[in-house]
């Protein structure tokens, strides 16, 4: 703060007078031949327009003497107030920067040094332009590098421009001159007029006596002016010595500085820039060679074969799990609906035979008690027989009624189940397609529109990379095509396979009915006529008993034979539960390579996954609610095949998100290419840059 106060404008010229005037009055007080006594007499008559003390020698060497006092004042106030003040600032400011004793401790602390050197008086303004130039590396303690030296900025002529007795100080010696030779003439001009009249006079010894006085007045007269020039010799001589040591201040100060950077000189400048180039221009036409977009290519390649592959592997676990999951759903689906069929279509049968079974039993009883009591009388047996085998015949036409009742609803339901899963499975491969060939169609157009805004960048110089990365997408495309064609053939056949074999399944049940129906028509009928003609026999005579004992046991054979043709019916059934295994194993295997072709392709997404998981839910909660409910086939058919179309339009929907995610992984994609592509772009960019630098002074000459 004092030293701020100290070098105030107005305290400087405040004390620059005082210290002026000081050596003045002292030299005036204390040396009897530089006193001022003879001069103020001599103005006080001047000023009443008396002239005649202007003649007097005295008075024109009180002058030379107040002329060489000035000139003593005037040295004084020049060395303690600039170069005294100068010398001093600029060594506490050498000291500033001697703290620091190498380049790397300078660096370190430059912060520092930086703050106090701006708060100098003289050269704060000079340090802060001096540290535009300066390049500060990225590292602490690396030496600060300098393209201007100090002495450029931190000079005598900075501080000339703060402080304006400097401006002076060399133009201060000629005004001595010019005072001198001025107090000269007027002295000479007063003594000459004084002559003038005693010329006039006709005395010739007052002439004399005046040219006498004349040059004796123009003899002392002079002295004003040896005494101008001599402060003007001695001013200019300190004076000088004033400037070497300001500048001598100054110039220690500049090396001191210099000592604590790195001097980068233009030359030096320029002829790094100009290795700089040359290697730029080398690295351009390599990359305008093939060479380097080979590289590029070789380089980028397994970088976007490695990011597409991490984005899709767990797309493509996901998927094989839910193809797991919806073929076993399906296999037991289609499983437990057969059994179920089966299930009932042998309790419908089973009752009415157990009943048969029943009614024989009885007949078998009534012959062992008619057999038994043959003793009794032969009209009660013949009307034991007759009501015995109507009974049996009304059971057997019931049975065959009942079989045919229930192998046409069977045979009916059967059909309508596989003519609406036909319908669905045909409804769900469509819209599966449509939404895969819409979701292909917007990704490779939403990957070609961005693919296209990026490499516009580059320009002509990455041509052949653009035209490769388009043949890749087009690739891309296909085998995404390839794939949902896959799909849906696979679809399409596994729907084929499941309606044939149904259809196979009950055709072969319908025949298997149907043979074994007739059979047992024709078996009853031989066992009607059978029982008739032991009635007969009966009736006429009771030796016929063995021959209807024997036609029992023909019926028994009958019957046997008829449980054989239902065994043999039953076998297509089996079959038919082996063709739908088969088939569920093709839809398997054509699962797994539509899973093969998808993880070559990479294209599928988690959330197509999830969609299909909850699909698989939903199918497998539908075959649950089918099978619970399997007695109301027409009303639980529609409720499923109700839900089945809602799931359909939910996977529809769900499809399409999938697309977006598709769409976002693929951008996420392209944002990794996006830093090669820009170090690339600011590479040409700086090239580009640095060929102008290089163009535009070759221009200008």
């Amino acid at each position: 703060m004092s030293m701020r106060l100290l070098w105030h404008p107005f305290l400087r010229i405040a004390l620059f007078w005082m210290t002026f005037f000081a050596p003045v009055w002292y030299l005036s007080s204390s040396v009897s031949i530089l006193s001022l006594a003879p001069v103020l007499p001599v103005v006080s008559q001047i000023l009443k327009s008396d002239f005649s003390g202007v003649s007097r020698p005295e008075f024109a060497y009180s002058l030379a003497a107040f002329l060489v006092m000035t000139g003593a004042g005037f040295a004084a106030a020049f060395f303690f107030m600039h170069a005294l003040a100068i010398s001093v600032a600029m060594r506490n400011a050498r000291k500033i920067v001697e703290g620091a004793p190498d380049l790397s401790a300078f660096s370190s602390d430059y912060e520092t040094f930086y703050q106090k050197l701006k708060a100098r008086p003289i050269i704060g303004t000079s340090w802060a332009l001096f540290d535009a130039t300066l390049i500060r590396p990225a590292e602490r303690g690396t030496p600060i590098r300098s393209t201007v030296r100090p002495q450029a900025f931190i000079n005598l002529g900075a501080a000339r421009e703060s402080l304006p007795g400097l401006k002076l100080m060399g133009s201060i010696p000629g005004y001595y001159v010019g005072i001198g030779l001025l107090l000269t003439f007027m002295g000479l001009v007063f003594a000459l007029y004084n002559a003038a009249a005693a010329i006039d006079s006709t005395d010739a010894q007052a002439m004399q006596n005046a040219t006498r006085g004349l040059l004796h007045v123009a003899t002392f007269k002079f002295a004003t002016s040896i005494a101008g020039l001599g402060v003007s010799i001695a001013l200019s001589f300190v004076f000088r010595c004033y400037t070497i040591s300001m500048e001598r201040a100054f110039d220690r100060f500049d090396h001191a500085v210099e000592r604590r950077l790195a001097y980068a000189a233009p030359q030096a400048i320029a002829a790094a820039m100009d290795a700089r180039m040359e290697e730029q221009v080398t690295q351009l036409k390599e990359i305008n060679s093939e060479r380097f977009f080979s590289r590029m290519g070789e380089q980028m390649s397994p970088r976007i074969e490695a990011a597409m592959s991490a984005a899709v592997a767990p797309v493509s676990a996901s998927i094989d799990s839910a193809v797991a999951r919806m073929a076993e759903t399906s296999a037991s689906g289609v499983g437990d609906l057969i059994d179920k069929f089966s299930t009932a279509v042998q309790g419908g049968a089973g009752q009415e035979l157990r009943a048969l079974a029943v009614t024989l039993d009885e007949l078998r009883r009534t012959l062992g008690d008619a057999q038994k009591g043959i003793h009794g009388s032969g009209e009660d047996f013949g009307r034991s027989i007759s009501a015995a085998a109507e009974n049996l015949n009304r059971l057997v036409q019931q049975s065959a009624d009942r079989l045919d009742e229930g192998s046409g609803k069977s045979q009916a339901a059967l059909n309508e189940i596989v003519a609406k899963l036909s319908v669905t499975f045909d409804r769900t491969n469509d819209n599966v397609q449509q939404t895969i060939g819409r979701a292909t169609e917007a990704t490779a157009s939403r990957m070609e529109e961005m693919l296209g805004r990026m490499f516009e960048q580059v320009g002509t110089q990455v041509n052949s990379f653009m035209e490769s990365v388009a043949e890749a997408e087009k690739g891309l495309g296909g085998r995404i095509e390839e794939t949902s064609r896959k799909v849906a053939e696979s679809q399409v056949a596994s729907v084929q396979a499941v309606g044939s074999a149904a259809t196979e399944a009950a055709q072969a049940l319908k025949n298997g009915l149907a043979n074994a129906l007739q059979r047992v028509n024709g078996e009853i009928e031989v066992f009607v006529r059978a029982m008739s003609d032991t009635r007969i026999a009966l009736a006429a005579q009771s030796e016929s008993f063995k021959d209807t004992t024997g036609e029992s046991r023909a019926i028994a054979d009958a019957f046997h034979s008829t449980a054989a043709d239902f065994r043999l019916a039953a076998a297509p059934l089996t079959q038919a539960g082996e063709r739908i295994s088969i088939a569920t194993e093709r839809i398997t295997a054509a699962m797994q390579n539509s899973v093969a072709a998808l993880e070559t392709t990479q294209a599928s997404s988690q959330q197509l996954a999830l969609s299909l998981d909850a699909q698989v839910g939903q199918l497998s909660k539908t075959w649950e609610a089918y099978s619970a409910h399997f007695a109301g086939v027409d009303k639980d058919l529609a409720n499923a095949f109700r839900q089945l179309h809602e799931t359909s339009e939910a996977l529809g929907r769900r499809l399409t998100e999938h697309v977006k995610s598709v769409d976002d992984g693929l951008t996420k994609a392209i944002d990794k290419l996006n830093p090669f592509v820009s170090e690339f772009s600011e590479s040409i960019e700086e090239l580009s840059a640095s060929f102008e630098k290089i163009l535009r002074p070759r221009a200008a000459e």
